[in-house]
């Protein structure tokens, strides 16, 4: 019998058939899900191809779901229980931390950056990043007011993530700040993702790492 309390407030509003996540189980194991419904304390998720494989028929597992949803990242404890073969019944016994969009601070982080504008096809570096814009390392072409195409390289393993901005502002640093207007929804649960992890990664840093970590003393 489950003696855990329910956390229906905390859950209101934090999901939307349709939303992405992860189920991770206490050895490290990840599967790829998607939101069918929520009602309650119970979460439907139907298992993506590639995760079928984990979980038994009947057999309820502890887990984390991880998912990304309209106010940001959100991570929940709880208990998960296979249905059907791709459908998965996942009960919330807590909330262990919801991330908001607005809370993202940027983080400092140098990735690649192609440039598509007027003038052709440029590289540039990301200096930070965060859920609004990023600013770069040039390229020193670009001019406030300038509407630009973007493609962000994340990751070796990871496809760019792409998207439109506007050049907001330029320093005497010969770097450029842009401003995200136009994110396809999957591309923008990747940054969300991709923030998510670098902002837990420097919490996880003593002071000292992570003054390390950004070059400073």
């Amino acid at each position: 019998m489950r003696s855990h309390a329910k956390p229906r407030d905390e859950l209101a509003g934090l999901f939307a058939d349709g939303d992405r996540g992860e189920l991770t189980t206490a050895i490290g194991e990840r599967l790829s899900v998607r939101v069918a419904h929520r009602d309650g304390d119970v979460v439907l998720l139907v298992l993506m191809l590639g995760s079928r494989d984990t979980l038994d028929a009947g057999a309820t597992v502890r887990m984390v779901l991880e998912c990304s949803c309209s106010h940001g990242i959100a991570r929940l404890r709880g208990e998960a229980e296979l249905e059907q073969d791709d459908l998965v019944r996942f009960h919330v016994f807590d909330v262990i931390e919801v991330v908001q969009r607005r809370q993202f601070f940027r983080v400092c982080t140098p990735r690649r950056v192609e440039v598509a504008s007027d003038t052709g096809v440029l590289d540039a570096y990301s200096v930070d990043i965060s859920g609004g814009g990023m600013l770069m390392t040039g390229p020193e072409a670009l001019e406030p007011g300038d509407q630009i195409r973007f493609r962000l390289h994340i990751g070796a393993d990871e496809t760019p993530i792409e998207g439109r901005a506007r050049v907001v502002r330029s320093d005497g640093g010969g770097r450029r700040a842009i401003a995200f207007e136009q994110i396809p929804r999957h591309e923008e649960e990747r940054l969300v993702r991709f923030l998510f992890d670098r902002q837990r990664a420097e919490r996880a840093c003593t002071p000292g790492d992570a003054r390390r970590a950004r070059g400073t003393r």
